[in-house]
């Protein structure tokens, strides 16, 4: 009986995600990471780690390389593989630390719950190196729990070991030391000072002298730390622009992790337990200032994936909170609906690699030049024709002009994707679009430079979401819907919204579809 509380979520685990690897780079930084694992060998790693743009991943890098010499299996099998296998450790550890500190009942819904939240299927089930992390995370955490309970040195070692694992992976788990340092408390124990000390010295030594053998040099490891120093929410436009989004972040990045319905049962419980229990208070207030710190710092690829980690004290609080199991159900087929629409989008690949596909077989005959955005790039860089890539830069749309100019002059066909005309709104992150909410189609920057030129709309895919224009030099008055605001549903695919079926947006948009509220005037 009591293996069931494990087994059955182990279970779970594996008919939810076995059938739904996907071997495959599907979000923005897993392109990067399938090129260097087909390049990485034992004698080039640091100088392909170096040439990456994600060296502070380090220890994840080193893994890929460890697995390529051990399994004859291609890089993107090794990738995955590495996500799905974390999951399952994150599973088994986090069922043993709740089961341990609380009973195996609260683990098993614990469980449940974590299964159940959208993003935690996405890492598992993909390339990514936050499956990975969280375990290491997780594990550290573990560890320390049980070395201080205990008073075991040697599970003390063992957890710095894992934090410095984590960290090697991504430098912002060192804001989790608040947290490592309120579970040594009191500190006033002179036991629980000399644990920390040990902990401290050995991560620390750990994490800086393997970083300088496997990178050479002071200069390189200086680099790895700073590189990405300023990805964190723009102070641009003053300060009360800068705390809605903050805000902002927060509530979809929790959203998007725990789905709409999710976060909101979650917050309930949140401010009751809070309210009803001053001991959980700290640990309150700890983990807030940790998760709203991780949910400011920008990334492409499954925007919110760094606080992750969220959905550790989600599922643990919701399984302290609802202790009927039929309540459990409930609240996890609500939280499942975000999560089925993942797994029902898994069975195909993603919008751009039809993108990719039109384009190859769009006039093979025909010299192409292509322009596209940001996200949409990888797949075409692959190819030798001529590509334009629309990104936040300072004279970029000039230079989109001299691009057209020039292939319009030798007679290139070229042709311009949807994603290139709205950006950067309404961006595919993956099979859906960026969750950071838009109301608009397209730039300023990007609608001048279109006035200029004749498109006519050549491809359209809708039951794909590709769309793609030729652009031609004939001036003629352009009547696309995208040159007009706000956001016209031609060619806006509501289904392409990872929170579409969410039993909350569901409602909201059934209403606002009932309701005609321009009868009410302005």
């Amino acid at each position: 009986m009591k293996r069931i509380y494990l087994g059955i979520p182990v279970l779970v685990y594996f008919i939810s995600r076995l059938f739904y690897l996907r071997a495959y780079p599907v979000y923005y930084d897993s392109f990067e990471y399938t090129d260097f694992t087909q390049k990485v060998t034992l004698s080039n790693f640091r100088q392909v780690l170096l040439s990456t743009h994600q060296p502070i991943h380090t220890f994840y890098l080193l893994s890929i390389l460890w697995i390529k010499q051990l399994l004859n299996i291609s890089p993107e099998l090794i990738l995955v593989l590495i996500s799905f296998l974390s999951g399952l450790g994150i599973v088994i550890i986090f069922y043993l630390w709740i089961s341990r500190a609380d009973n195996r009942k609260t683990g098993f819904r614990a469980l449940l719950y974590l299964l159940a939240f959208p993003y935690f299927f996405v890492v598992t089930t993909n390339i990514f190196y936050e499956s990975a992390l969280l375990f290491f995370q997780l594990f550290a955490l573990y560890l320390l729990w049980r070395g201080a309970r205990m008073k075991k040195i040697a599970l003390i070692i063992l957890s710095a070991t894992a934090f410095f694992c984590a960290t090697s992976i991504f430098i912002g788990t060192l804001i989790l030391f608040p947290l490592i340092i309120y579970m040594f408390h009191p500190l006033k124990n002179k036991k629980n000072i000399r644990y920390l000390l040990i902990f401290s010295l050995i991560f620390i030594f750990l994490l800086f002298f393997s970083d300088l053998m496997i990178l050479g040099n002071l200069n390189n490891l200086v680099n790895k730390y700073l590189s990405h120093a300023s990805d964190f929410t723009s102070k641009e436009g003053g300060w009360f622009l800068f705390v809605l989004r903050v805000v902002r972040n927060i509530f979809i990045q929790a959203a998007a992790n725990l789905s709409v319905s999710g976060a909101l049962i979650f917050s309930g419980a949140l401010i009751y337990n809070f309210r009803k229990n001053k001991e959980i208070r700290p640990a309150v207030y700890i983990l807030a200032v940790i998760l709203v710190i991780l949910m400011q710092y920008w990334h492409a690829g499954l925007y919110g994936r760094l606080a992750l980690f969220i959905v550790l004290p989600a599922a643990y609080l919701l399984a302290k909170t609802f202790k009927s199991l039929l309540k459990t159900l409930l609240i996890v087929l609500l939280i499942s609906a975000t999560t089925f629409h993942y797994i029902r989008a898994a069975g195909n690949k993603p919008p751009i690699y039809k993108y990719a596909d039109t384009v190859n077989n769009y006039q093979p005959d025909q010299e192409l030049a292509v322009v596209t955005s940001d996200y949409n790039r990888f797949l075409y860089e692959r190819e030798s024709r001529p590509l334009f890539v629309i990104r936040d830069r300072p004279g970029i749309y000039e230079d989109l002009r001299v691009f057209i100019d020039n292939n319009l002059n030798k007679n290139y066909r070229v042709l311009i994707d949807l994603p290139a005309i709205s950006y950067p709104y309404l961006q595919f992150d993956g099979d859906f679009y960026h969750v950071l909410p838009s109301n608009k189609t397209i730039s300023e920057g990007m609608q001048a430079i279109l006035q200029n030129y004749q498109l006519e709309d050549v491809v359209v895919l809708e039951k794909q979401a590709v769309v793609f224009y030729v652009i031609s030099k004939n001036r003629k008055r352009n009547e696309l819907f995208l040159l007009k605001q706000p956001v016209n549903k031609s060619y806006y695919f509501p289904e392409r919204n990872a929170f579409y079926y969410d039993p909350v947006i569901f409602i909201i948009n059934s209403l606002r579809r009932l309701i005609d509220f321009n009868k009410f005037g302005r």
